[in-house]
């Protein structure tokens, strides 16, 4: 990849002298074998979700720019973040490389890689990739690499993979929630964490809590960002407005259930 690819480490990325590395790069390729401190999660969002940096270069002159590296990280352990937030989870893949090499080998894996044969197979593989992005208007990952991913998250916490799992979808009811967590990590054989840690996890991916009343029944409600009572009594009445003609429509309350089914 030439002058494409960088290589800045992660304790480094919150340094915006380091960003410049990033300037018209595609990869940001980094070795991170031991365990990094005081990653700075919100940099690192910012990075990955196309933010625009005003960095300072030599001589003082201003550059603004807005960094679309791939950052590939190759560990032989899990790093462990200590915090995380819903925009980095969607963007953030585990690729697991079980692949091992013998070191008295004599053969050149560079050269044997970049012959001809095997480029024109990546090259084919990944012009196919390509054309499923354009047709679906979105990447694609293997299962098994979604799955490494929730197992990444959920050691440390299983309702961050349950969450991952089952986003909320306008509004939930929070005891329903979080009963329909604990019967997923029973399924699953898995520690479930108490109300109180799960709840905090719920607000750390950005949903609200909210307490509404609908049909004289007062309820504790975790929400999308910004949506009102009024939204959801809007969304309710186009329901009943689209039921055919004779067919009975469902409570307010039936209907909030209706929006999770998981």
């Amino acid at each position: 990849m030439g002058d494409y690819c960088s290589h800045v480490k992660l304790s480094d990325l919150s340094k915006d002298r380091s960003l410049l590395s990033l300037y018209n790069c595609t990869a940001n390729i980094i070795d991170d074998i031991q365990q990094v401190k005081n990653i700075d999660l919100a940099k690192i969002q910012s990075i990955v979700s196309g933010a625009t940096f005003n960095v300072s270069r030599a001589g003082g002159v201003e550059l603004e720019f807005r960094p679309y590296a791939t950052l590939l990280i190759a560990t032989t352990y899990m790093l462990q973040f200590k915090n995380f937030n819903k925009s980095l989870v969607r963007r953030f893949k585990v690729i697991p490389f079980p692949a091992s090499f013998d070191n008295n080998s004599n053969v050149d894996m560079r050269t044997e890689i970049c012959q001809p044969k095997y480029l024109d197979i990546i090259a084919t593989m990944a012009i196919q990739a390509y054309n499923r992005v354009l047709a679906d208007k979105h990447f694609h990952t293997t299962e098994s690499i979604e799955q490494d991913t929730l197992n990444y998250f959920f050691e440390g916490n299983s309702a961050i993979a349950f969450i991952m799992e089952h986003p909320i979808n306008l509004l939930i009811d929070k005891g329903s929630y979080y009963a329909k967590y604990y019967t997923w990590c029973i399924e699953r054989d898995l520690v479930d964490v108490d109300y109180q840690k799960f709840c905090s996890t719920v607000l750390d991916f950005g949903y609200m809590p909210n307490r509404w009343t609908f049909d004289k029944v007062r309820g504790h409600y975790y929400t999308v960002a910004d949506l009102s009572k009024s939204k959801v009594e809007f969304h309710y009445q186009q329901y009943c407005n689209s039921l055919a003609e004779g067919e009975t429509a469902m409570s307010i309350s039936s209907y909030i259930q209706s929006l999770n089914n998981i």
